[in-house]
């Protein structure tokens, strides 16, 4: 499994996903992976995290996969590598470059705690 800049390869190939920083309730702060679409993360990635996914089809409310990935997690650096593609392709592409770089100094807090 790698983490890639539109998502996560795995050998069912290209899950397409984004990352972003949460900060959770408890004061907790993690990489939220989501998957790019309506279609379910691979058996592959739902082994190596918990996925969520709180879609209720009787109220017509729907959710795209996600997980949390939190700095202790054995593939957190795997991540938090893949998270730092996405947002050096921002940087470079997008007028919102500046977000992105906050994003990337942030990322870098968390990582380097996790060290």
């Amino acid at each position: 499994m790698k983490f890639q800049t539109h998502g996560i390869k795995t050998s069912q190939g290209l899950e397409k996903a984004w990352y972003m920083l949460s900060t959770l309730t408890n004061g907790r702060t993690c990489i939220t992976v989501c998957a790019d679409g309506y279609k379910s993360f691979s058996k592959e990635v739902r082994d190596a995290f918990i996925v969520e996914n709180n879609t209720e089809i009787m109220t017509d409310y729907f959710e795209k996969d996600s997980f949390r990935v939190f700095p202790d997690h054995p593939l957190f650096h795997e991540v938090a590598a893949g998270f730092r593609k996405m947002l050096a392709f921002r940087i470079k592409v997008s007028k919102y470059g500046d977000h992105a770089r906050k994003t990337l100094e942030e990322l870098d807090r968390l990582a380097q705690a996790a060290a």
